[in-house]
């Protein structure tokens, strides 16, 4: 059962990472897709791999050469090691074959008298040969591989022999920290002459953050007395738990020597090594028995540095994303804040322009009744210089000639208002700053607009009565004269008594009195006229200004659009956030539940 739950938590743990794998997409993040997918092909994979690690001449490759039993690797004071060596065992075929191989070699040393002992360089060539097909095709250099035939050694297990950390070549250096983090545990080799320097403290602590079991090994412990080495021991063990603190779990020190003792056989595969079992015992209690446990432990170290990569580039993404948004906005704003300074200053100029044009059309309002009392005033001149001229009455003529002065004097009067408009108002524009032209004042059509009434004609007598002068006349006449003398007398009392009227005047006072209706009209218009080329002006200002207010009213949107931008931008990376969190932690439920799974040391 506990199997099951085990391999339900793996596939959906596997779901989980491939969620996170294309969080990490998204976010443009090679380096954290890689991580995740080599996290997962680790936690499936049948190798273990524990590398040997630690700076120069801290005593790995004579280490490696106890263990095997054999000299496969320099050693000395100065930096030997350049290459990695992989030490691994055989697989079943290849080991029967071997011990088949072994056997014959035997006897026939011993038939010719010969060396018995296996010699390493015939081990290494006929591994070599034997387990091409089993092994694969070897990595390429510097990277070489060792088999040993020793039965007892862990299934999968692959020990690795590294150059020494921080060499003055950056590529090994490299190289090394690859191979730490593909690796289940790592074995970490200091001298008990010099420990924990800070190079080492710098690479304890970022093994804590990669590898989940760490044994840290005392090298050359021959060197220093049984207190001193005690006395060292316990300081190594108290130093590196201060410098992990809560980051990992401490290490286990051990302290051995590799130099052989006076009663040892000749090694053999390390096994009368007493270095050799410390080390050994740790790899198979420690490493193979917990197996399953490390792997979930390595799997959650994995996902712990997959999570600070992706949320440091989440937040740089964010960052840079949000800078963007806000030099945006601030641009906009910038802009959009000189515009409106710009539209304001129009605005208020605008409107000064518009209180002077209206002070303008009242002004001309005012005096518009005057200029028409001078328009009829000119009309009644001209017609009685006219009529003063004129002997007799005709009506028809009048009425003509009215109307011929009518036209005449109201053509003038529009021009003249026109001409007037347009030089009064040209001085209120100087200090308007945006350019606009004057427009044209548009005048009315005159053709036959007004027209002086010919109906009822106009009737006025040229003369005074003579019956009085007449009847006096005639009645003196008959007193005198008789009937003759009457008819004399009325006839010269009449002619006396006539004589001419002021008809002139009358005429005028009837022509000025049937002029008042067209003149109200002609002042109606005048006073539209006058409006109409005051609201043209005032259209031709706005029309002016009105790319600035549209510039205003455009930047405000953009400003608006950036506003809106950044608060998207910062949902859309907080909503990032949660669900890059609710990734990772549901894949460390995941984690803890294949942690909880493992308890009691599953292997497989």
């Amino acid at each position: 059962m506990r199997d099951e739950r085990h391999s339900a938590a793996s596939r959906r743990l596997g779901r989980s990472f491939q969620e996170l794998i294309a969080l990490a997409s998204s976010l443009s993040d090679q380096e954290a897709m890689q991580l995740l997918a080599k996290a997962e092909r680790r936690y499936q994979r049948d190798e273990i791999i524990v590398p040997v690690v630690g700076h120069f001449s801290a005593g790995k490759s004579t280490f490696v050469n106890t263990l095997l039993g054999q000299d496969i690797q320099a050693v000395g004071p100065q930096p030997t090691t350049d290459s990695f060596t992989e030490i691994r065992g055989v697989g079943p075929r290849s080991h029967e074959l071997m011990c088949y191989v072994r056997q014959a070699w035997t006897e026939i040393s011993t038939r010719f008298a010969r060396n018995r002992d296996w010699p390493s360089d015939v081990l290494q060539a006929r591994y070599s040969e034997l387990l091409a097909e089993e092994a694969g095709s070897s990595p390429a250099p510097p990277v070489r591989r060792v088999y040993t035939d020793n039965p007892e050694w862990p299934h999968g297990l692959v020990l690795v022999d590294t150059p020494g950390l921080e060499a003055a070549d950056e590529q090994y250096d490299a190289a090394t920290w690859r191979y730490i983090e593909d690796a289940d545990a790592c074995i970490y080799f200091i001298t008990v002459t010099s420990p924990l320097t800070e190079a080492d403290r710098r690479a304890v602590v970022q093994l804590a953050t990669v590898v989940p079991r760490i044994l840290v090994v005392l090298s050359k412990a021959d060197m220093v007395d049984t207190d001193e080495l005690q006395q060292v021991k316990h300081y190594v063990t108290v130093t590196l738990g201060q410098w992990l603190g809560e980051a990992g779990t401490p290490p286990q020190v051990v302290a051995i020597s590799c130099q052989p003792t006076a009663e040892s056989e000749p090694r053999q595969a390390g096994e009368n090594s007493l270095a050799a079992r410390q080390v050994v015992n740790w790899i198979k209690e420690e490493v193979i028995l917990q197996r399953a446990k490390l792997r979930a432990h390595k799997l959650e170290l994995d996902l712990q540095r997959a999570g600070r990569k992706m949320r440091a580039t989440l937040a740089a993404c964010q960052q840079a994303e949000l800078n963007r948004c806000r030099a945006a906005l601030a641009a906009n704003m910038a802009k959009h804040e000189q515009v409106a300074w710009d539209a304001d200053r129009y605005r208020s100029m605008l409107a000064v322009l518009d209180s002077r044009l209206d002070l303008f059309e009242r002004a001309r309002a005012q005096t518009l009744p005057a200029e028409c009392n001078k328009l009829a005033g000119d009309i009644l001149g001209s017609l009685t210089t006219w009529l003063s001229r004129e002997n007799w009455f005709n009506s028809q003529r009048l009425i003509a000639h009215v109307s011929h002065l009518l036209d005449t004097c109201v053509n003038d009067f529009y021009y003249r208002l026109a001409a007037s408009l347009q030089a009064d108002a040209q001085p209120l524009l100087e200090d308007f700053p945006c350019e606009v032209k004057l427009p044209p004042v548009t005048i009315p059509d005159l053709k036959g607009r007004y027209k002086f009434a010919s109906e009822p004609p106009i009737i006025v007598p040229t003369h005074t009565s003579g019956a009085s002068g007449a009847f006096w006349g005639g009645l003196i006449g008959m007193v005198l004269l008789g009937p003759l003398g009457a008819i004399a007398g009325a006839i010269i009392g009449n002619s006396l008594a006539s004589q001419e009227r002021d008809w002139r005047g009358e005429v005028v006072d009837i022509v000025g009195a049937r002029l008042q209706p067209t003149l109200t009209n002609i002042h109606n218009d005048a006073v539209q006229l006058v409006a109409e080329y005051i609201a043209s002006i005032k259209s031709q200002a706005a029309n002016a200004v009105a790319p600035v207010l549209t510039a205003e009213t455009q930047t405000a949107a953009r400003v608006q659009a950036a506003q809106v931008n950044l608060k998207r931008t910062q949902e859309y990376w907080i909503c990032k956030s949660s669900q890059l969190d609710s990734a990772l932690n549901a894949a460390q439920a995941l984690i803890n539940e294949l942690l909880v799974s493992t308890q009691g040391g599953i292997t497989t």
